[in-house]
């Protein structure tokens, strides 16, 4: 409460008003933003502070605590491909196991598959990964984003391919950089958990 009622007095004198008073009583909270300490009551009082707080909270952001970090350019956006090797598989084995992984891993919806083909060896499917952190200096925002893999399969390898990431639960979609680094960053390690998870079902039949 000392560091909110601090935060409400430096509010107070820049929205002009004399002196603001915070103090807790019987089920009471009191603020007063005049010179005669006109007391209100606590719901009142409640959303006063709670706009007061808000205004705060901007005041720092253009004081300089809370920072933009750099939007990510095209070349963030680029999709990434990359090859793992699963010795001693078959091409069908691998398919049967990565959509097992898919199913195991991505969060259960109709929407994750976009497309299976056994014959060709190929899976097109929508994922969301957690965990996203947007440091903005003083604030960090743990955020999720979503991708799209494309997985094709041979015998002993397999081909993963990611495009179309974006920032989930926000308004505005577009990256930063280092979100999009964290992203990347990610969904590189698939492959290895994939493969992983694959020698592990194997060796469980």
């Amino acid at each position: 409460m000392n560091n909110s009622a601090e935060h409400a007095r430096t509010l107070a004198s820049a929205l002009g008003a004399h002196r603001i008073y915070v103090s807790l009583g019987e089920r009471r909270f009191f603020v007063s933003t005049c010179k005669n300490r006109r007391f209100l009551p606590l719901k009142a009082s409640m959303r006063i502070f709670n706009l007061l707080l808000i205004c705060a909270l901007s005041l720092v952001f253009l004081n300089g605590c809370v920072t933009a970090p750099p939007v990510a350019d095209q070349s963030d956006y680029a999709g990434f491909d990359y090859v793992t090797n699963i010795d001693g598989m078959k091409k069908d084995a691998i398919y049967e196991g990565v959509e097992l992984w898919i199913a195991e891993n991505f969060k259960p919806a109709k929407h994750v598959i976009d497309l299976e083909n056994k014959e060709q060896g190929i899976i097109v499917c929508n994922g969301v990964i957690s965990n996203i952190i947007l440091d903005m200096g003083s604030v960090k925002m743990p955020l999720e984003a979503s991708f799209k893999m494309k997985v094709e399969v041979k015998d002993g390898k397999m081909r993963l391919s990611f495009s179309a990431y974006q920032v989930t639960m926000r308004q505005n979609t577009s990256l930063y950089k280092m979100e999009a680094d964290q992203i990347k960053t990610k969904l590189s390690k698939f492959g290895e958990e994939i493969a992983k998870y694959l020698k592990t079902e194997k060796k469980g039949f």
